[in-house]
């Protein structure tokens, strides 16, 4: 989930108290609170082959969150006032179009009434609270891109998070389309679809993961594993995917995840964890069921995946090993070593033996040595 900070001065006795709370995108109802979320993405101000008067125009989400836009606004401060409505899904498109069928195959959010003028003006999209949201050409004057006859190439917002300045607006490129006119040719932009020149900006993504789990447990019992991933940045991941391969011999038993879980093949579980902003890190666990039968050391392996390109994807992959030991066997480890004694100079060394294992260890016969002398222990 993607949470963001908000803040609202309130005047009390005179004094400017700032209050701050969070928010998360996802259950937004409205877009007060969400400025800078909603951006104008594309301007086609000169029309379509088919006709100047083929206007339209494109409103991008990109939020991770869908944002409600009733009562939101668009206008030139002229002839042109959009009141909005409906809601913008996270990621996606809001096309208004002049006339309904100026993109003829991609259905219009909303209609408007009044004309661009091809020789530039200004654009302001207001959320429901009045606030201003975005702007498009918002210092006046020419268009900073687009092209009306012959080409009729929109003008494409370049860094979708970028400010409005015209070195952050380019032309169509003619070859990334979307859209047929009112006469069936191509429209020389993208109208519902990512810009042109999008597919330019890096959307890199560093996902690591990282599993553990205990590295003995005996036949029969429950084993329980810790997956924690991140993500690294520098952009926010997308179609985020944990998979965790349980060896043979082990049984899916639980998860407290709490997101989608599906199990592709047998031993495979793969969990949509979906958006993962920058800087986030989650973690859950993973309980499994070990098979009477099974013993020695298992490999259990987990992996993390997205849309985005990874900077360094070998920290994606991680395993975690585990001895497994029949329910009364014995497993008996040195645990410690008191080689200066307990106290210094004093003859008394000494050796910690652990049995780790679930059943007792006759130590009868056994013999312990380092290379130069043994000692045996007594029955």
């Amino acid at each position: 989930m993607h949470w963001r900070v908000h803040g609202l001065l309130v005047s009390i006795g005179g004094a400017l108290l700032l209050v701050l709370g969070w928010h998360a995108a996802p259950n937004l109802a409205g877009g007060s609170l969400d400025i800078g979320s909603v951006i104008i993405s594309e301007v086609a101000w000169g029309g379509t082959a088919a006709g100047v008067q083929y206007e339209w125009l494109e409103l991008h989400n990109v939020s991770d969150g869908a944002i409600s836009l009733n009562g939101w606004e668009l206008s030139d401060a002229g002839d042109i006032t959009i009141n909005l409505n409906g809601t913008i899904d996270a990621k996606g498109y809001y096309l208004l179009e002049r006339f309904d069928d100026a993109v003829s195959d991609v259905p219009a959010d909303s209609i408007y009434f009044g004309v661009l003028d091809n020789g530039g003006e200004s654009l302001t999209l207001r959320n429901d609270a009045g606030a201003i949201v975005d702007t498009a050409n918002g210092n006046g004057g020419p268009w900073p891109a687009g092209e009306g006859s012959p080409g009729y190439l929109s003008m494409e917002r370049l860094d979708p998070t970028g400010a409005d300045i015209p070195a952050n607006w380019v032309s169509n490129d003619a070859i990334t389309r979307n859209g047929i006119d009112v006469n069936g040719g191509p429209i020389n932009g993208t109208p519902g679809q990512p810009n042109s020149r999008w597919s330019l900006i890096p959307d890199d993504v560093d996902l690591s993961l990282a599993k553990t789990g205990p590295n003995i447990a005996p036949a029969g019992s429950q084993i329980r594993y810790t997956l924690a991933f991140r993500n690294d940045g520098p952009n926010m991941a997308t179609g985020v995917i944990v998979s965790d391969t349980l060896p043979n011999g082990l049984d899916y038993h639980s998860d407290d995840s709490q997101f989608p879980l599906s199990q592709p093949s047998s031993g495979t579980l793969n969990w949509q964890v979906g958006t993962m902003p920058e800087g986030s890190q989650m973690s859950f666990h993973v309980t499994a069921t070990i098979g009477q039968q099974l013993a020695g050391i298992i490999t259990n392996l987990a992996s993390i995946d997205g849309n985005e390109t990874d900077t360094d994807p070998i920290n994606n992959d991680s395993q975690a090993e585990t001895l497994i030991l029949d329910p009364g066997e014995s497993l008996v480890l040195i645990d410690a070593l008191y080689y200066d004694s307990y106290e210094s100079g004093d003859l008394d060394e000494a050796i910690r033996l652990l049995n780790i294992g679930a059943g007792n260890a006759d130590l009868s016969g056994w013999k312990l040595g380092d290379g130069e002398s043994d000692v045996i222990f007594p029955a």
